[in-house]
This record gives C-alpha cells, structure tokens and sequence, in this order.
C-alpha cells in the first residue's frame, strides 16, 4: 500500500500549478497512477488515482511548510467531471473519464443519491455517500460507491467494483470483473458459492451476477470463489482471488483458479476439500509471505510458497512446486512434479510417477516415492531416498546421505563426505537391483551394504582403482540377481556391527556412538540435532526379577519390504510407526506409534530371553520420529515410568535440561509426535 500527500485539485478538474498540496503522509489504496509532476522546492514524484477519488502526490522525499503544485498534469490526460451538492446525474464520454457523483473532498461526506453513467472507455467513478448508482459501460472500469446502499454495475469490460460501506448490490456484467474490498477495514467473508457476505464493508453485499474475482483486506478473510461443477459444457468458471494481508482462508473452487495468500498464514484451497468434490482444472497459487497451507487439488498446478514453513500438497496432476524460503514441507502426489524446496530445510515427498525433486540450500530431505525419479540435493547435508523405480540421485554438494530403493539407480554423492545406503527389497515382488554409484570429489564416501550382510553381495574391485569395481547382489542360493558399479567410493560396508544404526547428516552411526549434537534424520523435521543421550543395562538378574523389561527382537523385513533393514533390537514399550488408510479408518490418524510388545507373536517378532541388555536412549528438543536401522520409529519421551527407569545421575541430567518434567507436566511439556495406541487398540490395527 503506498503512501503519499494530498493534493487538492481546482473546480476544473485539473491538476494544475498552484494546487495545494499536505505534509501529512498517508497510506492509500491506488486504483491508477495519473503521472509525474513536481511540487515546491523541484521535488518530484508521482500523481497517484486513490480508490476513494483522492489524488496523492507520491515521493520519496518528505514534505514540509505550505507546498504546492508547480508541474501538474495536463487536462488530456487528467480532466475530473464533479456533480453539484444536491442528487446529481453525472454522464461521461466515450473516453477515458474520471466522474465524481459530488464536489471533490465532499464526495464522502455527500449523502444525495447520485446516478453517474461512464458510458465507454475505460473510467473511474465514484459516487461519494448517498445511495448511489454507478453504471460503467464499455471498457475497463473502476467503480467506487463510497458510503451509503449503492448500485455498480460493471457492464462490458474488466471492471472493478468497490461497494464501500453500506449494503450494496454488485454486478459484473460481461467480462473479468472484481469486487474490491481492500479498504475494509475489517475482515470480509465473501463465498460466491453460497452468494453470502459479511463483515467489514462485504456485510449486506449482493451479488447480482458476474462477478469473477476478489481482492480481500488487510484482515483475517474467508474467501471462497465460484463452484463451476454444476456449468456444463464449455462454460467453464476461473476464480481469481488476492487475499491480501492477514491470515485469510482461501478456496478457489470453480475452473482453472488464481489464488494469492498474500502476506499473512494462509490456508489455500485450489479445489473444493471434501471427498464428494472432484477437481479437473489447472490453479495458479501464490502463498505469499507467512506459514502457509496449500492445497492443489486435481489436474496440474502451479504453487508457489513464498517465504514463511509452508505446507504444500499438488494433489493429482503433473504440479510445478516452489517452496520459496523457509522450512517447507511439500507433497507433489500423484502425477509428474517437479518440486523445489528453496532456502531453509525442507522435506519433499514426490509421491507416484516420475518426479523431479531439487532440494536446493539447506539440509533437505527428499522422499522420491514410486516412479524413476531425480533427487537433487543441491547445498547442505541433504537425506535422499529413491524408493522404487528407476532413480536418479544427485547428492551436491554438503555430506549426504543417498538411499537406493528398488530398480536400477543411478547415484551421483557429489562434493563432501556421502553415505550411500543400497536397501534390500529383495522380498518385493517384481524386484530389480542395478545401476552405477558416483561417490562424487571428497575424501571418503562411504558405500552402505548392511542391508544385505556379508553373504549377501560380492564386492569386486577394479585391479586398476581400489576406489571403483561391481557389487554382485545375491539370493540366498548365491545366485545374481543384480548388479552396480561404483567409482570414487573410499569405504565399503559390508556387514554390522552390534547396535542400531541411527542415521544422521553424517551417515550411518551406531546409537551407541551418538553423541549430544549429533543431527539425526527425523520424519518431520529434516536432520534434528540430539540434547540428550543415557543409558541402562539390565543384567540377567535384574531381567528375571522384572521380565516385562525383556528386549523385544524385530527380524529385517517383519514390517514390511525392507523394514526393518537389519534385526532391530528395542526396549519393549519402544514405539514403531505405522501409517496408511486403516490407521486413518480407526482412528482418525494416518500415522500412529505401536509399542513393540504389542508386535510380539507377529512373524519375525519375538521377546528376547538372553540377558543382560543395554538400553541406549536418545533425546531432542522435541519428541521426532527418527530412522534407525532403515525403520521409522521414536526417540526417548520421558514419562513417569521411563523416568523412574534412569538411574539417578541421568535422571537429574535430564531434569536439568527439561525442568517442566519435575512438575507432573510430561504431556505438556514434551508431547509426543504421534498418537500411541493401547493393547486392544494395536490388536484392531492388526486384526484380519
């Protein structure tokens, strides 16, 4: 919104030298910028068209003393018709005419009912107070009713139609036409769907048809465009919608839609949400600045987040996904994306189909999904994940961490220190395994083979480069079912050590090993740095006097293709993760955490009867769901049990860090990320 000074124009409706001009600056709606001129003492700017029919001179510089025009604008250019004091008709021509229903600077005050008629061209109306009609005619027009019940219709043309207070009846007419409301100046809520308005100057409007755009104010707006689903044919609907500033709520609703959130955190609909609405059309939509949630809907978008954390879904069709700055999470779904995280640390989900993915600066997670997909990592310590398909990963440059799904993968780790994880998903049907590896110019990349074992691939070295050669991929009768090859790979792991491994920005470390300020990749939140780590060893004593602390073994594999990636060993109330449609069925969650004793009896899952045990935990600042041994499951939430479970000093320790959990507070203080269900709860998510 500009600001500017006050001009005050002659009784001929021209902007000539000697027009008085304000020093007090003042912020404005501009509908059109007339042109430039100089005021006393050579100072230039700009005269500016306000949307209440002032006039603004627009500078840099700061106005002082009695100043007044001395360059105006010519009266070809600028030539306002005023009506008198008493209910005026004011007529225009078939040019471009700037009509007033009353005297200027009285216009608002003026409570006659004027009728002003802009015939063609593209004009500028404004009918002051009073209930008055404005008729715009052919061409491209600005209608302003000011204060009072007014009348605008719009006629052929793109116009604008700024009602004003008062209840006011607005019509469009042929042509792209809006309805203004940013000189409310409180929130509107405006549904062309329901033809409901209220609030703010919107409060008693009537649409009287062909209205097909809305600018909203500075405030917290509901805006909800045109439902087309019920227009057949080629009639088809496009909403455009400026939600401006403040935390407004958008849907587009109709055709092909337009959607800005502008500044403030927006929640943007491009479609109709709901199961019974079906989308097929293209939007266009803009975040603006704040933490916004953006829906696309079906066909294919383009979004474009702005700064702010924003939360970015495309929805079906082939999407164009910009996350802008910021932390942003964004899912391209089904359909061809190509999603862009931006500054900050993002976390990109691809979704089906190919997908191109460009995590760009900052440390990044990038989720390919099924499909052949390209990942790029670009700066920072990136976490890429194929999954299936045919991949192409490019860690850039930072220490990456680069995780081959199935299909044949080509991976490139680029410049720093990169781990590249191949996983095993042998068990899939239809599974193929191959490709070529890249560690990229660094000092040691490191190939990751765990997920195998040591008899499950044959690691030949080039004779000429120790740094390059072929893994073969073996069944369990030692067959070859696939092959890779690798260059610039300094370390090769072809088997485990005891431990979880816990992935990180650095690669694979042993949970163990972790230290305070290690960065752990979490589901939510990229790579997370850890408070806090303790421990607890239960020797075989402890274990049969308190059997229920017995570990609990999950197999690789037991919880679906490749989950775990190696046997995973866990304290048994130990959470997992489990997502998809039944969790969202039962209990209105697509994500939940199962405690590992709830698994006991499910195949590959057992409780270990061997002691003693060494439980290694783990903290951050917030309760994350983090990837260990190639699994989703929680790292430590104090409760009152696990508390009571820590010996003295780590307890004290982490008191010290986390006060609000001394003060029967552990809910509040430190939620957990997910829901956790119960025994019964666990045996329904499993039954059948």
């Amino acid at each position: 919104m500009p600001s500017g000074y006050f001009v005050t124009i002659s009784t001929s409706g021209v902007i000539n030298s000697g027009n008085s001009v304000g020093t007090s600056l003042t912020s404005f709606t501009d509908v059109k910028t007339i042109g430039p001129g100089t005021v006393t003492g050579g100072i230039t700017g700009n005269f500016v068209l306000a949307s209440d029919g002032r006039i603004y001179f627009v500078t840099s510089s700061t106005l002082t003393g009695s100043p007044s025009v001395t360059t105006g604008i010519s009266s070809s250019v600028f030539d306002a018709t005023f009506g008198g004091n008493g209910p005026s008709t004011v007529d225009g021509t078939a040019g471009n005419d700037v009509l007033y229903g009353a005297p200027y600077l009285t216009n608002n005050t003026n409570n006659n009912a004027d009728v002003i008629n802009a015939e063609a061209g593209d004009d500028f109306a404004f009918g002051g107070g009073g209930d008055d009609s404005l008729y715009g005619g052919a061409g491209n027009d600005y209608l302003s009713g000011g204060t009072g019940n007014d009348r605008l219709e719009g006629g052929d043309g793109s116009d604008t139609l700024n009602g004003g207070a008062g209840s006011d009846t607005l019509a469009g007419g042929a042509g792209l036409d809006y309805l203004d409301y940013r000189d409310s100046s409180a929130a509107v809520s405006v549904n062309l769907t329901t033809n409901s308005f209220s609030g703010g100057d919107a409060n008693g409007d009537v649409n009287a048809g062909g209205i097909d755009a809305i600018l909203g104010s500075a405030f917290n707006d509901t805006l909800v465009g045109f439902d087309d689903s019920s227009t057949t044919g080629s009639d088809v609907y496009t909403n455009i919608i400026d939600a401006g500033a403040g935390d407004d709520y958008v849907e587009g609703r109709g055709g092909g839609d337009v959607l800005y959130g502008g500044t403030g955190n927006d929640t943007i609909y491009g479609d109709r949400p709901g199961d019974t609405f079906t989308g097929t059309d293209n939007d266009t939509i803009a975040g603006g600045d704040g933490n916004d949630a953006i829906y696309g809907g079906a066909a294919a978008d383009t979004i474009t987040g702005d700064a702010g954390d924003d939360t970015i879904q495309g929805g079906t069709g082939n999407d164009s996904v910009s996350g802008g700055t910021g932390a942003d999470s964004i899912s391209g779904d089904a359909g061809n994306d190509v999603l862009s995280g931006g500054d900050g640390n993002d976390t990109l989900y691809g979704g089906a189909d190919s997908d191109t993915l460009n995590g760009d600066a900052n440390d990044d997670v990038l989720y390919g999904g099924a499909g052949n997909d390209s990942l790029a990592g670009g700066t920072g310590n990136d976490a890429l994940i194929g999954d299936a398909g045919n991949d192409t990963l490019s860690g850039g440059d930072g220490n990456d961490t680069l995780t081959t799904g199935y299909g044949s993968d080509n991976v490139q780790g680029g410049a720093g220190n990169d781990t590249i994880i191949i996983a095993n998903n042998s068990a899939v049907p239809g599974f193929t395994i191959g490709g070529n590896i890249d560690g990229g110019s660094s000092e040691t990349d490191t190939l990751d083979l765990t997920a195998w074992g040591f008899s499950g691939t044959n690691v030949i070295y080039d004779p000429n480069d120790p740094k390059s050669g072929t893994i073969q991929f073996l069944d369990s009768n030692g067959n070859v079912i696939g092959t890779m090859t690798f260059t610039d790979i300094e370390r090769i792991i072809t088997c485990f050590t005891p431990g979880s491994l816990a992935t990180t920005d650095r690669g694979l470390v042993a949970v163990e090993d972790l230290c305070v300020g290690d960065r752990v990749l979490t589901r939510d939140s990229g790579f997370q740095p850890i408070v806090w780590t303790g421990r607890q060893t239960l020797n075989e004593l402890a274990l049969l006097v308190e059997p229920r602390f017995r570990p609990v073994r999950i197999s690789a594999g037991a919880l679906g293709h490749g989950v775990p990636a190696r046997d995973m060993v866990v304290s048994p109330q130990h959470r997992v993760l489990f997502s998809g449609p039944r969790a969202d069925v039962l209990f209105g969650e697509t994500e939940v955490l199962v405690p590992a004793l709830h698994l006991v009896g499910r195949p590959g899952i057992t409780v270990e009867e061997r002691g003693p045990v060494t439980y290694i935990h783990f903290m951050c600042a917030t309760h994350q769901i983090v990837m260990v041994d190639g699994c989703w499951s929680e790292s430590f939430q104090p409760g009152d049990q696990s508390l009571a479970g820590l010996a003295e000093e780590a307890r004290a320790e982490l008191l010290s860090l986390f006060p609000g959990l001394a003060e029967d507070q552990i809910p509040s203080a430190y939620p957990a990320a997910r829901p956790s269900l119960k025994r019964h709860e666990s045996a329904l998510l499993f039954a059948g």
